[in-house]
């Protein structure tokens, strides 16, 4: 029988694992789309580039042109998004498998076939895989983006609730 401290404590780990989840894959979703804004700034600026080699624009513009390169290719090589949008993604489904994993748990710990010992156990293994998996973000620098966090909280507090709230 599992006591129902136990129970709460799995419930929450089960509800921030669905939003760990959920806010890793948006982020890679932002980073992704971050970096595509800035290889099509880097696009039209060599485009630019290209057209103030030919000498057809006035001086000042090509100055803008050219320092607007440069700023791109320097922001591109410090932000890194590709990177960090694939680490992201990794975490995600890392995430996402622990999840599984928690579901099943849940469902063990509902059904009354788990000691409390034997949950409690389950339980701390998978959250030491989530910061295994987590502790990569805060490696390579991404920042916690708060409000995605919280939109990503409520979205999964919404798709918990429907799925086992009665």
């Amino acid at each position: 029988m599992v006591t129902e401290q136990t129970r709460q404590d799995i419930w929450q780990a089960y509800l921030d694992l669905a939003r760990l989840t959920r806010y890793y894959d948006a982020l890679s979703d932002r980073h992704r789309r971050s970096h595509r804004v800035i290889q099509f700034l880097l696009l039209a600026s060599a485009s630019g580039g290209v057209i103030t080699f030919l000498e057809v624009l006035p001086k000042e513009f090509q100055l803008v042109v050219s320092t607007a390169v440069a700023v791109l290719v320097v922001w591109d090589l410090i932000m890194d998004y590709s990177k960090k949008a694939a680490l992201l993604h990794k975490i995600s489904t890392e995430c996402g498998g622990i999840e599984i994993r928690l579901s099943s748990l849940w469902n063990s710990v509902q059904s009354g076939r788990l000691t409390d010992e034997e949950a409690k156990g389950e339980n701390t293994e998978l959250m030491q895989k989530v910061l295994e998996a987590t502790r990569l973000a805060g490696e390579i620098g991404v920042p916690e983006n708060k409000s995605l966090n919280r939109k990503c909280a409520a979205e999964a507090y919404e798709v918990m609730v429907a799925r086992y709230v009665h």
